[in-house]
């Protein structure tokens, strides 16, 4: 009995680990491209998306422009779901763009497919030009 109750510890114990290490790696990952930003500004955000690799974004919030709000001036990708975004330790990947996107387009997309980012925002937004690139978690 006791044998099984410090294995059922040890096992418990590595599984946290493994998961906050997981969240570290993803940090370290999308940090990479903020570092490497110079050389995606003024590109496609396709160039940014293909460089990724296997993880990819989840779910994409559009920023405001409270003098404009018809124009969207950045995004925020998460690699959360969309219901995931507020909890602690997310991690957030904001682009600003060179040209501000309407706001209608991507209201539309958001409406459509509920923030979760498809293949079909995946070539929305791959024509947009990248001006700067931020990391964060909360």
């Amino acid at each position: 009995m006791k044998y099984k109750i410090t294995l059922l510890f040890v096992l418990a114990v590595l599984i946290i680990n493994t998961s906050s290490l997981a969240q570290v790696d993803t940090f370290a990952y999308a940090k990479n491209f903020e570092l490497q930003k110079s050389q995606y500004a003024g590109l496609p955000m396709s160039s940014l998306l293909s460089n990724m690799g296997g993880l990819q974004f989840l779910s994409v919030f559009s920023g405001i422009n409270v003098k404009n709000k018809y124009h969207i001036p950045y995004s925020t990708f998460f690699f959360e779901a969309p219901g995931n975004r507020f909890y602690q330790g997310v991690i957030g990947v904001t682009i600003h763009w060179q040209t501000p996107i309407l706001s209608t387009d991507v209201q539309y997309y958001r409406n459509r497919n509920h923030a979760y980012f498809t293949n079909e925002e995946r070539q929305f937004y791959g024509t947009k030009i990248i001006k700067d690139i931020k990391v964060y978690r909360r």
